[in-house]
């Protein structure tokens, strides 16, 4: 399960996803950034994995910690947002994913975005690599000899997965803003996904439609459709399915709330992740 779901999923939007629609009818809602300069928001992210045999779950692990994100700078084509990732956890089995977990320090990344909100770049992403490596190294300092291997193989599997999941949510942090949404219509955009960072992308269709829009909060949601067969490695094919959601402040530009779970596998056997960020109060 993990060597799939550890992957960093890179959404590559067309580029007129990175400017500011104009709304051609009071029905529609736009969601761009609207953020103000040293603006702050406070999240929790929370990212679980899981496998299902028959629908009956038979694993399951959790990563939380909170996600402040505040608006470093801005000018007048680019805003720079600072993620700070503290407070860490870890709902799962085995002693030394548990204790890595909780000794983890705090760790800042800096984005790119455009005036809209798209994600242009993710600035730090080789110092945060660096930064989990040590992570392992310092907690190895106190062991007077190496833990087991199997021990160690789950740690260095959980450190790739916690990279990917918390690179991932920055990603769809910003995945709704650049477009313009009518309510009840269904908005089709092509993508890539990428499930190896040693293969091609494959190519995806994003169905979009807004849900519902009430006293400044707009809900997204999203059913993502592979145009590309997904193969299994014994060349079978694998079905695959991710839906997703976007709760957004309109008139801030903020998001509330966001979802995302991604299944695959057969009736029999299906492997899961979900990513979910909440505003905290």
């Amino acid at each position: 399960m993990r060597k799939t779901l550890s992957v960093i999923v890179l959404l590559l939007l067309a580029s007129r996803l990175c400017h500011p629609l104009m709304a051609q009818a009071s029905s529609e809602v736009i969601f761009n950034a609207r953020w103000l300069d040293k603006e702050y928001q406070r999240y929790e992210l929370r990212c679980s994995s899981y496998a299902l045999q028959r629908e009956d779950t038979t694993e399951q692990e959790t990563f939380v910690c909170q996600m402040d994100v505040m608006v470093k700078d801005s000018t007048y084509n680019a805003f720079f947002l600072e993620y700070a990732l503290s407070d860490f956890k870890w709902l799962g089995p085995h002693y030394l994913n548990t204790r890595w977990v909780h000794s983890l320090k705090d760790f800042r990344i800096v984005v790119k975005a455009s005036p809209a909100g798209v994600l242009q770049e993710i600035q730090d992403s080789k110092t945060f690599s660096e930064a989990l490596d040590k992570s392992i190294d310092d907690l190895f300092k106190h062991y007077g000899s190496l833990p087991e291997l199997e021990a160690r193989e789950k740690l260095y599997a959980l450190r790739a997965d916690v990279q990917a999941w918390i690179l991932s949510s920055i990603v769809q942090f910003h995945s709704a803003y650049g477009l313009a949404y009518r309510e009840g219509e269904v908005l089709e955009v092509p993508d890539k996904m990428a499930w190896d960072e040693h293969i091609e992308p494959m190519n995806v269709l994003h169905y979009k439609k807004l849900e519902d829009n009430s006293d400044g909060v707009a809900t997204l949601v999203t059913a993502t459709v592979p145009v590309d067969t997904l193969y299994a490695a014994d060349s079978t094919i694998l079905p695959f399915e991710q839906t997703s959601a976007m709760m957004m402040h309109i008139p801030t530009g903020w998001p509330v709330y966001t979802y995302r779970q991604l299944e695959f596998g057969t009736q029999a056997w299906k492997e899961g992740l979900t990513i979910e960020i909440s505003l905290k109060k």
